[in-house]
């Protein structure tokens, strides 16, 4: 099961941790993916969820344990045509991301999905396993370990 931190948390929703460096580094040096979120500004990327955040080059979010969360069109179509691993929705239940992996918003998990944030609908990982999930994103990633 691909294990996917939301943002660089690990033990649960960290302010402080969303979307930072520091945090997203740590969580990749740890083994796990991260989910992280970037808005393409002025022809540079910023990490943030609501509002730009910290500045990254486009190298760093080149690296394969990356799911990169494109906060709007521009920017997904940007960082598709620079071979990021990326998506973009909006209230979907589900999206596919540039690699073909399914994307599942809480409560709308299926067979070969990304579960993100099952602990919303209360789900442990042997809940995932037998729904045939192929990975979760959370805050609590650790927890699914």
């Amino acid at each position: 099961m691909i294990r996917i931190s939301h943002r660089g948390n690990l033990f649960g929703p960290d302010p402080l941790r969303d979307n930072r460096v520091k945090a997203i580094e740590e969580v990749l040096r740890l083994g796990y993916h991260c989910e992280v979120d970037i808005r393409l500004v002025n022809g540079n990327y910023w990490l943030g969820h609501d509002e730009p955040q910290e500045n990254v080059p486009l190298r760093f979010l080149q690296n394969e344990c990356l799911w990169v969360h494109a906060k709007d069109g521009p920017t997904f179509v940007d960082l598709v045509n620079k071979g990021v691993h990326t998506f973009f929705h909006d209230r979907d239940p589900y999206t596919l991301t540039s690699k073909g992996h399914i994307w599942a918003y809480p409560s709308f998990e299926i067979a070969g999905c990304i579960s993100v944030k099952p602990e919303i609908s209360g789900f442990t990982l042997a809940d995932l396993v037998s729904k045939k999930c192929v990975g979760a994103c959370s805050d609590n990633i650790a927890a699914y370990s």
